[in-house]
């Protein structure tokens, strides 16, 4: 890991649990915090406290809102009405020969 990004994670884990993130998602957080927090260095931002506070809040809240829509357009795929069986198609597999 980067130098510049190893002193920001107190950071970044002081979010985490102010934020209450789920354990489950503190690693995927962790990472969009991390990543943004690169690409801010890269780009050549200054880097202060307050700067880096809120683009790590920002990506961390960023994915738990797209997290959260992904997984309610996957349940309301799961939970669609099956369509009704025509009688018709009922009637043909059963032959009266």
């Amino acid at each position: 890991m980067n130098e510049a990004l190893k002193q920001w994670m107190p950071l970044v884990n002081s979010l985490l649990s102010r934020l209450s993130i789920h354990p489950n998602e503190q690693d995927e957080c962790r990472q969009a915090a991390l990543l943004r927090l690169w690409k801010s260095i890269e780009e050549g931002k200054v880097m202060t406290v307050t700067f880096a506070r809120i683009r790590a809040k920002g990506a961390m809240l960023d994915y738990l809102a797209t997290r959260n829509r992904t997984l309610a357009g996957e349940v309301a795929v799961e939970t669609l009405p099956e369509l009704p069986v025509s009688s018709k198609s009922r009637l043909s597999t059963y032959s009266t020969n």
